[in-house]
């Protein structure tokens, strides 16, 4: 059991050969089991007969448990593992076996710390996850399952993604009567750490994600390292692309009704764009505004049609059509905003003392975009249906690889892939290296 614990943990660099003064002929059946559970491979584990020669060309001879008769050699390093026997405490069975394997795999992990040094021994992660959001809490649920134990970088401010920043979700399955963005991003960050993911509300700065182990930078310079990154940065916010825009960022202009809207009850407010998004901002901002003013760049809207019919029909809302927005003027603080119409050219001025932009959002790859190979329409270029990045041991989930759907549901699924394709490529490598080994 440790020899396998040991070969999933540490790979090639440290050679192992697992062998006994009495083998038998065969592993125990729940010995196997229970190394399954948590991705260790037994191919190649059958027991073998320890001889001197063995002993001393190993380093280091470990022995389990304080009864096994050991030949007497000079110059073989001996060192004896006194581990937890649970029969004692009337513990049998599955539960017994799982409760040596945790025991023994917590010695590997020290004496892999001791052997290797930092960077490669037990600090090294089977998976980090980098984003949250719908896609990163799913791939975190379905790692986490499969008892890799990963670490989420959430992020500081961001964590949640997009969603915490909506009001009723209406269209993800087993919410009949919706639920809150916020909520449901808890209910899943939850669920996550139910099955053991480790979720740092932390920003990552850097990545490396060549070679075997892949880095992970956080703001204050913790490194953490891991055999697979999964990337669900998921996207930012487009902006309009003014000089304005900028300046009078947070003084009356924003992305987000949800965490703006109620600093502008009673006024009369703007709401750039024509999809889903755009509709949601304006319907929520209702509930504050004396009246919020849509304007798109055509003459009918992108949006579904549930939510068109809803923002058509409001007595709050109206609609500039076939225009843009040229300027957002004010000094300090949003007063208007001035708009060109597309099929005149003509311009004209609108006076409101907010305006929230949603015009889509743009998928956040500055943090990889020098490392794993990017779309034209700029998102991360995965492998056919799979998550699979250029990158080996890289993948990538929701919507930073999703030009087209850009629901919480499909970046749902999304997290889902990536994270059983995480668990199929260790798997595959577990094998790979216990069958390398004679």
């Amino acid at each position: 059991m440790a020899a396998a614990l040991m070969r999933q943990l540490a790979g090639d660099r440290i050679a192992v050969t697992s062998a006994g003064t009495k083998p038998g002929d065969k592993l125990h059946a729940l010995s196997i089991e229970t190394l399954e559970a948590v991705g260790a491979s037994v191919a190649g584990e059958y027991p073998k007969q320890l001889t001197q020669q063995m002993m001393l060309d190993a380093d280091r001879v470990i022995v389990l448990g304080e009864e096994a008769q050991l030949p007497e050699v000079d110059g073989a390093v001996v060192e004896r593992w006194k581990t937890d026997e649970p029969s004692l405490r009337g513990i049998d069975g599955r539960e017994r076996m799982e409760l040596v394997r945790d025991d023994i795999n917590a010695r590997v992990r020290a004496l892999s710390h001791a052997l290797l040094g930092e960077e490669t021994s037990a600090d090294v992660r089977d998976v980090i996850i980098v984003g949250s959001g719908p896609a990163g809490y799913t791939a975190a649920i379905y790692t986490a399952r499969s008892l890799l134990k990963p670490l989420v970088i959430a992020g500081s401010v961001e964590a949640g993604g997009e969603l915490m920043k909506t009001t009723e979700v209406e269209n993800f399955p087993g919410f009949p009567e919706g639920i809150m963005g916020p909520e449901l991003m808890g209910r899943l960050q939850e669920q996550a750490e139910k099955f053991g993911a480790e979720v740092l509300h932390e920003d990552a700065t850097a990545v490396e994600l060549e070679g075997e182990i892949k880095k992970v930078v956080l703001m204050d310079g913790t490194i953490h390292r891991a055999r697979t990154v999964i990337l669900a940065t998921g996207s930012a916010y487009r902006e309009l692309g003014l000089d304005s825009e900028a300046r009078l960022s947070g003084h009356g202009v924003s992305w987000c009704a949800t965490c703006d809207g109620f600093f502008f009850r009673e006024q009369e407010i703007a709401v750039v764009g024509g999809g889903d998004s755009a509709m949601e901002e304006a319907l929520f901002l209702t509930k504050f505004a004396s009246k919020v003013t849509v304007i798109h760049r055509r003459d009918s809207l992108r949006a579904s049609k549930i939510m068109a019919d809803r923002a058509l029909a409001h007595p709050k809302i109206e609609f500039v059509w076939n225009s843009e927005v040229a300027d957002v003027l004010g000094e300090d603080k949003v007063t208007g905003v001035r708009l060109r119409n597309l099929n005149t050219g003509e311009e004209s001025e609108l006076a409101v003392t907010g305006v929230f932009v949603a015009i889509g959002n743009d998928p956040r790859v500055a943090l990889v975009k020098d490392q794993v190979q990017i779309t034209d329409a700029g998102t991360i270029a995965v492998d056919g249906r799979s998550s699979r990045t250029s990158v080996d041991g890289v993948f990538a989930a929701g919507d930073v690889l999703d030009p087209t759907y850009r629901q919480a549901i499909t970046a749902a699924g999304s997290g889902c892939v990536a994270g059983q394709d995480v668990w199929f490529y260790l798997s595959a490598r577990t094998l790979a290296e216990s069958a390398a080994v004679v």
